[in-house]
């Protein structure tokens, strides 16, 4: 099973079968339950992951046994659609730990690196 993150290119559909955002809390938990493993609506626990060795660690959400940016995850799961190539996901606080959709902002990826 694959340790690195990969792009995320799954429809909203078949996100919210497994994963629920909360925006106000800037939360996920689970859809499903997998016995012995987790159960329907359990918070789900995000960790910090690097794309690569270059890049600043963001918080990624494992799903269908690979690591997803939480960001990228949030924004399908609001707006239905992928994030636009040559763009990201930017937290108005600098926290990358604060996931509320409120926080999060679509911005041009040559922001000075701070993306998420």
């Amino acid at each position: 099973m694959s340790r690195r993150m990969i792009s995320i290119h799954m429809k909203r559909e078949e996100l919210a079968k497994t994963v629920a955002y909360n925006p106000d809390l800037g939360v996920f938990t689970n859809n499903i339950e997998v016995p012995g493993v987790c159960s329907k609506g359990q918070v789900r626990m995000l960790s910090k992951r690097k794309d690569n060795s270059k890049s600043q660690p963001v918080m990624a959400i494992k799903i269908n046994g690979f690591f997803r940016r939480a960001t990228h995850v949030a924004y399908i799961l609001m707006t239905g659609d992928a994030v636009p190539p040559g763009m990201g996901i930017f937290h108005k606080d600098g926290n990358k730990e604060n996931l509320k959709w409120a926080n999060l902002v679509l911005a041009k990826q040559s922001c000075g690196g701070k993306l998420n």
